[in-house]
């Protein structure tokens, strides 16, 4: 700590007599922890000391915004202080910006959960300090519009149809899976090919990604030119069909 000499006043009147006050202060950290003033008349010296902490009400409070979050999502915010006092100190938070700082804790969670974006939201946190001095931060909060996620679908494919001269016609199938992980779709209403039978050769475990392409498709049938829908239920409820005929793109 630098110690300075200490400010010299002069008093205007004491008693009968012209004084000098010479003020020295004792800091602690952030706060005066003793003041003495002397008084010198002649050769006279008066002390008077106080030993009463005289808070300094420098205290400010730093949050770590602007944030950025997706609609319906939700984030953590924080908060930091200076506080010269050294003492507690005791945080609340306004996330909705109504005045009112109702959330406790020097973090906090901001939900965006109904909130259409893009938009931006107002919060603030206040600090208190043992002291009973306070200080307001406040900070922004983006909402972005909600990222889209992609459908998670398993789609049937015709590759080709050949014509086999005899007046039947071999349809090549393949599939791609938009899914990470196997899919198991068992023969029956979910994997099936119409006209009847159902089971006709496809697959019933659904690896992730697209098969290969004809003349490697992932299986063919032997058909007589006519419609022929496979058809495929995916997880999510969706279904996917391909459909073979007489008129469908020719194998090369």
């Amino acid at each position: 700590m630098h110690h300075l000499a200490p400010p010299t006043y002069t008093v205007s009147s004491y008693g009968y007599h012209s004084a000098t006050a010479v003020v020295a202060l004792a800091l602690g950290t952030g706060e005066i922890r003793w003041l003495e003033i002397v008084l010198v008349e002649d050769n006279h010296i008066w002390r008077f000391s106080s030993f009463a902490p005289v808070p300094v009400t420098d205290l400010a409070v730093i949050t770590t915004g602007p944030y950025t979050v997706a609609a319906g999502q939700s984030l953590s915010v924080s908060a930091t202080s200076r506080n010269p006092t050294g003492g507690n100190l005791t945080y609340a938070w306004d996330l909705d910006n109504n005045g009112s700082y109702e959330t406790s804790g020097q973090s906090a969670t901001f939900s965006a959960a109904g909130i259409t974006g893009p938009a931006s939201r107002t919060i603030a946190v206040k600090v208190t300090s043992s002291t009973g001095a306070t200080a307001i931060g406040q900070t922004t909060v983006t909402i972005t519009a909600p990222v889209a996620t992609p459908a998670q679908v398993l789609r049937p494919i015709l590759e080709c149809v050949r014509d086999n001269g005899n007046g039947t016609y071999t349809a090549y199938f393949g599939y791609k899976s938009d899914w990470n992980a196997p899919l198991s779709v068992p023969i029956g209403a979910n994997n099936k090919f119409t006209p009847n039978p159902q089971d006709r050769g496809q697959p019933t475990t659904f690896q992730p990604g697209r098969t290969a392409f004809y003349p490697n498709a992932a299986f063919s049938v032997l058909f007589d030119g006519n419609n022929l829908v496979w058809s495929l239920k995916s997880p999510d409820g969706s279904t996917r069909t391909s459909t073979a005929s007489r008129n469908a793109t020719r194998c090369p």
